[in-house]
């Protein structure tokens, strides 16, 4: 498949499909070296180096020394989403950050259980057999369930999930029909714009605050919680009633919700840390590190990465951290799913 696929994408693009196709790619990129070289720059991998990178970039963006960016969501939703408040990769600018960090305040305050009007329909979820379906229910049903959260109704919802039909075409059109990108990308934009315009008139809303609902819906607060949710419903024998929280870092460990954290500096040159490859350091997580195993709580307090939780604001100012603005929407629903899970278990743990 690797022979292959390099006989027909250039270079550039190699290691980003490659990246997108196997989750294990960055452990295997230049074994030995670090950091190794990837898509033009470099990429930081074993725990320390990326915990040491991260803590050195909200202190290096301030200073204007680097570009917070994420070339790893290279896709047609990059040219769409945010063409003016973001960087066009993904990697919203500190005010559209700020801005979806206070919209995901909102929708975490007063509500003590955010699914308490969708538990009935995510119970039927859990019934299903089939795994790939179960996967797919689970994304629509929890896309909806946010976008009712964030005052969208099913028609936002049913945005989000038109745009992600498009990401998922990306890769293969990529491959077999390079020439098809110009045209995906022009119904990419045209989308996005209809999108916004509804999102604004739903809401009362400017563009800014228009364009971080979307980004919480789609990114910040959409993918990573269905994503998880279903990593936790494959792995759902290890979860125990005593140790929820253990139990979802482990798969937000297993899973990162965010793979990898770009920067650009002042000469260009991109550099990667890969948060996926650090949280499977065998110097940290020991020899099974590649394995499901849910540690003690206190591990992943001081060790996990997989939020970005060292990219914090050398003001103080929390809502100047660059660090997922999802991660408290993500643990607060994830604790209520896994709960459910348990419920529902045919035999209670």
């Amino acid at each position: 498949m690797d022979t292959f696929l390099r006989a027909l994408v250039p270079p550039l693009y190699m290691d980003h499909i490659m990246y997108r196709l196997d989750k294990n790619y960055a452990l295997r990129v230049s074994p030995g070296v670090e950091p190794c070289p990837f898509m033009g720059g470099r990429m930081y991998r074993t725990h320390a180096n990326v915990q040491t990178g991260l803590e050195s970039v909200a202190q290096r963006h301030l200073a204007g020394e680097v570009d917070r960016t994420n070339l790893i969501g290279l896709n047609p939703l990059s040219a769409g989403m945010f063409p003016r408040w973001g960087t066009n990769l993904l990697g919203v600018d500190p005010a559209m950050h700020k801005c979806t960090r206070i919209v995901g305040n909102q929708l975490l305050a007063g509500n003590t259980s955010l699914l308490e009007k969708e538990v009935f329909e995510f119970r039927e979820i859990l019934r299903i057999v089939d795994v790939p379906e179960k996967k797919q229910k689970i994304k629509t049903w929890w896309l909806r369930t946010l976008g009712r959260y964030l005052g969208l109704g099913d028609m936002g919802s049913q945005h989000a999930l038109d745009l992600l039909q498009l990401q998922k075409n990306f890769v293969l059109k990529a491959i077999f029909l390079p020439s098809a990108l110009s045209d995906l990308q022009t119904s990419t934009i045209k989308h996005f714009e209809k999108w916004l315009a509804y999102v604004m008139q739903k809401r009362n809303c400017s563009e800014l605050e228009g364009q971080s609902v979307m980004e919480m819906l789609i990114f910040a607060g959409g993918l990573a919680v269905s994503a998880l949710i279903s990593t936790a419903l494959d792995m759902r024998a290890h979860a125990r009633r005593d140790a929820i929280d253990a139990f979802i870092y482990e798969c937000a460990r297993y899973e990162p919700p965010v793979g990898t954290y770009t920067v650009r500096e002042k000469d260009g040159t991109l550099v990667f840390y890969s948060l996926f490859a650090a949280l499977k350091d065998p110097a940290v997580w020991g020899p099974d590190a590649q394995h499901f195993r849910v540690r003690d709580l206190a591990m992943y307090e001081k060790f996990f990465l997989g939020f970005a939780e060292p990219v914090v604001s050398p003001t103080g100012n929390k809502l100047d951290d660059r660090v997922c603005p999802g991660k408290w929407l993500t643990i607060s629903v994830l604790r209520q799913c896994v709960t459910l899970m348990l419920d529902e278990s045919p035999t209670p743990r």
